[in-house]
């Protein structure tokens, strides 16, 4: 069932410990059918789900890594202890064997130096549309689009004001954000 991400402007825990158990749970039943699996980093129960059953199914991981977040980061978010839990479990994540994917240089250089390997794919996005691909021309209007969360990490109002900017230099612009949040 859907379940609440937030309670009280706060993350919850079990949606995505619930979608870890059912990724454990598919990949018990089913994994053997896998050639390979890709799936995200984060939440971390899923690729641990994945690793921990990737010696007995035989599949191998491909893993996208959006954010790799810093000792400093962690503390922040979660205080000192949940802090310390959070960056070993992404310490933990990045020593899975697995075929890493990156959209970012800084991120890439920080899961390079957690992984202590050089094999980081980087990635210039998720896709770029090729050619023939049906996928109709640019909106007209032109429309910028953010859709997640909205918390302060996402810096949804950075994105409020470089809107106002733009449509100095282009006044067709319009621009829609989707998602919830304490922001």
């Amino acid at each position: 069932p859907r379940l609440a991400l937030y309670k009280n402007g706060t993350r919850r825990i079990w949606p995505p410990l619930r979608f870890g158990i059912g990724v454990f749970r598919h990949l018990l039943v089913h994994g053997h059918r896998y050639d390979r699996v890709h799936l995200c980093s984060f939440p971390y129960f899923a690729l641990l789900a994945a690793a921990l059953l990737w010696p007995l199914q035989r599949y191998s991981l491909a893993v996208d890594w959006f954010e790799v977040w810093t000792r400093d980061y962690w503390r922040d978010y979660l205080g000192p202890v949940g802090g310390r839990i959070g960056w070993w479990v992404q310490k933990l994540c990045a020593k899975v064997p697995q075929q890493p994917h990156c959209f970012s240089r800084v991120h890439a250089a920080r899961l390079r130096e957690l992984r202590g390997r050089d094999d980081v794919i980087m990635l210039s996005g998720l896709y770029n549309g090729a050619e023939g691909s049906g996928l109709s021309q640019a909106a007209s209007p032109p429309t910028l689009v953010y859709a997640g969360r909205m918390i302060p990490e996402k810096r949804v109002p950075l994105f409020v004001e470089a809107v106002a900017l733009a449509v100095v230099e282009e006044p067709a612009l319009r621009a829609i954000i989707f998602g919830r949040g304490p922001e």
